[in-house]
């Protein structure tokens, strides 16, 4: 009989645990950056330069015409106020900290990946978007709504593959 005292004393304690501390809901992904299967990289530049379309922050990709190194991709990425990850061909896209006191942003890529980088996440103004669009170095920049949070978006495997 105490036996199964104390067991249902512990269902209960186990139960009451996970009804006051319930699962976080799954965020959902319902924006993406990056080619779409099947899409030609003409059509995914001609589609990303159609979403520059409203002047808030937010999150964009920034695909390289060619995979660059820290010191290049930093310079490309310069206009952006903030660079959240680097897309690494092959790899999950590396998240990256904001550049500490006495560090500057060509440290912290330096120190995220020894591999050469084909695009970037940043968030940034369209302004500033379409200032590192208008370079050689860039092929697209692809905005998302101004809604947009991190964590809560995805990139596609064409963009994380470097099939851009």
């Amino acid at each position: 009989m105490r036996a199964l005292a104390v067991a249902l004393a512990l269902v209960a304690g186990f139960w009451l645990v996970g009804a006051a501390n319930p699962p976080a809901p799954p965020v959902l992904q319902g924006d993406r950056l990056g080619p779409e299967d099947g899409e030609t990289i003409q059509q995914y530049a001609q589609r990303a330069a159609g979403t520059l379309d409203h002047e808030e922050a937010s999150f964009a990709l920034v695909t390289f015409a060619r995979p660059l190194g820290p010191d290049e991709a930093a310079a490309a990425l310069a206009p952006a106020p903030r660079v959240s990850a680097l897309v690494v061909p092959g790899e999950a896209p590396v998240v990256v900290p904001e550049a500490s006191v006495g560090t500057m942003r060509i440290d912290v890529l330096r120190s995220a990946t020894t591999s050469p980088i084909a695009g970037a996440v940043v968030f940034a103004p369209r302004t500033q978007l379409e200032q590192m669009n208008a370079t050689d170095t860039v092929f697209a920049v692809e905005m998302l709504p101004a809604d947009a949070v991190w964590g809560a978006f995805s990139i596609t495997t064409s963009a994380t593959r470097g099939g851009v």
